[in-house]
């Protein structure tokens, strides 16, 4: 799995895509049953390099393809894609959350600045100093 930088791991998320289907290219197709051999590679890339870079990696695909990506990629956070909307770095980590994990549920709800208490782009730093490093580098 490649996180960095976007266009690399856009590149190989789209070869290792492509050689799950005959035609080596995934097809353009809104019906899940053709798009389930994706799923495990979806999953790998949220939980290596976080929800945020597969969301990216996704855009390089129009829609419906897209679509099913980016709800796929929102299935791969499991609990955290559970969770509602305005809670705070410290109440991620009551719940045992860890800060990959709530930089994913940050990037899940575009960034809320309720969770940026120094407004430098980067979430939980007051709860968790080595946040930053689960940044997607194109960030």
């Amino acid at each position: 799995m490649v996180c960095a930088p976007l266009p690399t791991a856009m590149a190989v998320f789209d070869e290792q895509a492509g050689a799950l289907f005959p035609s080596g290219q995934v097809p353009n197709s809104s019906s899940d049953a053709s798009l389930s051999g994706l799923q495990g590679l979806v999953i790998d890339v949220v939980d290596q390099c976080g929800y945020q870079l597969m969301v990216d990696v996704a855009n390089q695909y129009p829609d419906p393809l897209y679509g099913w990506l980016r709800t796929t990629a929102v299935m791969a956070l499991g609990e955290i894609s559970a969770l509602p909307d305005g809670l705070r770095c410290a109440d991620l980590a009551s719940l045992g959350l860890g800060p990959k994990q709530a930089l994913d549920y940050w990037f899940l709800w575009n960034g809320p600045s309720l969770m940026d208490a120094d407004v430098d782009g980067i979430p939980c730093e007051t709860v968790w100093p080595d946040v930053e490093q689960y940044m997607p580098a194109h960030y």
